[in-house]
């Protein structure tokens, strides 16, 4: 998680643990009661960045926390890279957060353990006097061996100032050395879901409690996979929001995601297998939502290939009919509807790789209808791409400046404009990135014996009007005369 303008963060999730027995009965005995008892005690909670100045953001989570008073909530605030200067707005607020049983935790960046260990203390003491916080946040945490006695110190001198609660966040995977050093870790920070292939592995050596997620870019909540999450990392937090700033706003639909946690804290349907021991290395099965046993005997699997048909695992996949999410997994998955039904079989992507095709069909349509067909098992196989789709390519606008001649012109002076503030400068040819549907202005200014004509698009105005659609790329070129 980089600071407040690149920013990366993390959200709760945590094993639903309420055993429910009409359904398992006897097959789940005393393993089951076990996992469903430790769950109820250590509850998920939602871990969201509030990098945004207190007001209507700040509001949306204290009432998710009161709407859902179970679930732990913890907020990260950021004034300005770090505790900036008092602002009673910011007192006030974290006041607020606190009454409602939120816990409130402040920014802090460590430069990948390359910060003087005094400046980060400087920060946690004017965090603690200003605003009483309950904890710190440890921004651009090393997760390269070597580094571990430097975070270890600046977490208990957080303790030993009262602040109880101390997060890290390496942005990425960490390594097991590290563990202990923080009360938790991020463990992902990044564009879509991650799977259970990236959540289990060495992780699973480990009480969840270490862990937890922060995914961005991600259009639509799905319930059953924050209860799948929830078997392996103690806090997730889910935004549609994306690059540049994830951070920036919390998602619409963020009420329902902390309802989902709590759903998942009292609810969780429990593999039977899953070992009561929090240090245990045996990988959590994926939590599912078993479609009701029919007559007929048949089976659908759904396989994940890069173009190259090569076999990418762990691509999570639904299985859903009219509507209604029945079993989830992922890839390489098996399902086994009842024959004769009609169903639909959705995946979903992952990092770099998105999906492109069906490939018995054809079909760039990722929601597949299929039928059930009694005794036959039929199989399924997603094609992923790795190139960027349009829709991810980062909007950008690129200047160049030339004489009446078309000759190129270099050197001139360009700024980039929103609502009459400066944003970002540069000398032709300059680019500069942009946020997808908001509308900017580029100037030119002149320079020597060469004045501003007129854009190549035949405006004659020096400031330029544009608005950033996804994936697109602006070529604007200035056109000068000589005086």
């Amino acid at each position: 998680m980089l600071r407040q303008r690149q920013h990366q963060w993390t959200r709760v999730l945590l094993l639903p643990a309420l055993v429910i027995a009409s359904i398992f009965a006897m097959a789940a005995s005393l393993n089951l009661a076990a996992h469903a008892e430790m769950a109820t005690a250590d509850p998920t909670g939602v871990m969201v960045p509030l990098y945004t100045y207190p007001g209507q953001t700040w509001d949306t989570v204290i009432q998710a926390k009161n709407a859902n008073p179970a679930v732990p909530v913890v907020a990260i605030i950021n004034p300005s890279n770090g505790p900036g200067s008092y602002d009673p707005n910011y007192a006030s607020g974290i006041t607020s957060l606190k009454q409602a049983g939120i816990i409130v935790l402040g920014y802090v960046f460590t430069g990948y353990g390359s910060r003087d260990a005094g400046s980060i203390e400087s920060d946690i003491n004017s965090y603690k006097n200003w605003y009483g916080v309950n904890g710190i946040f440890f921004d651009e945490m090393s997760n390269v061996a070597g580094q571990e006695g430097y975070y270890k110190n600046l977490s208990e001198y957080a303790k030993s100032q009262g602040l109880a609660m101390t997060v890290g966040n390496p942005g990425a995977d960490t390594a097991a050395s590290y563990i202990g050093t923080m009360d938790n870790i991020i463990i992902y920070e990044n564009w879509g879901l991650p799977t259970s292939t990236y959540l289990a592995g060495w992780h699973t050596s480990y009480s969840k409690d270490n862990f937890a997620i922060i995914p961005y870019g991600v259009s639509s909540l799905d319930s059953s996979y924050v209860a799948a999450a929830a078997a392996y990392v103690k806090y997730i937090y889910i935004t549609d929001d994306s690059l540049p700033n994830p951070w920036d706003s919390v998602p619409s639909y963020f009420g329902a995601l902390v309802s989902a946690v709590n759903a998942a804290d009292g609810n969780m349907n429990v593999n039977t297998n899953t070992n009561p021991n929090p240090n245990s290395t045996s990988t959590p099965a994926p939590v599912t939502q078993q479609a009701p046993e029919q007559s007929g005997t048949s089976s659908i699997t759904v396989n994940s290939v890069d173009q190259n048909s090569a076999a990418i695992n762990g691509y999570y996949t639904v299985l859903s009919q009219n509507g209604g999410v029945l079993q989830t997994g992922f890839t390489p998955v098996t399902f086994q509807p009842s024959a004769g039904q009609q169903y639909t079989i959705e995946v979903q992507d992952y990092g770099n790789y998105h999906f492109d095709h069906w490939a018995d069909n054809g079909s760039t349509n990722r929601d597949r209808s299929i039928s059930a067909i009694a005794g036959t098992s039929q199989v399924l196989t997603a094609v992923y791409s790795s190139a960027p789709l349009q829709s991810q390519v980062q909007p950008a606008v690129t200047v160049t400046s030339t004489d009446q001649n078309g000759n190129p012109i270099t050197g001139y002076y360009t700024t980039l404009w929103q609502n009459g503030q400066q944003l970002q400068s540069g000398f032709s040819p300059a680019s500069f990135t942009l946020n997808s549907g908001q509308t900017y202005e580029v100037a030119v200014a002149d320079y020597g014996s060469y004045v501003f004509d007129h854009w190549s698009d035949g405006t004659t105005n020096r400031l330029h009007t544009i608005t950033a659609q996804p994936g697109t790329l602006i070529n604007l070129t200035a056109v000068y005369r000589t005086q």
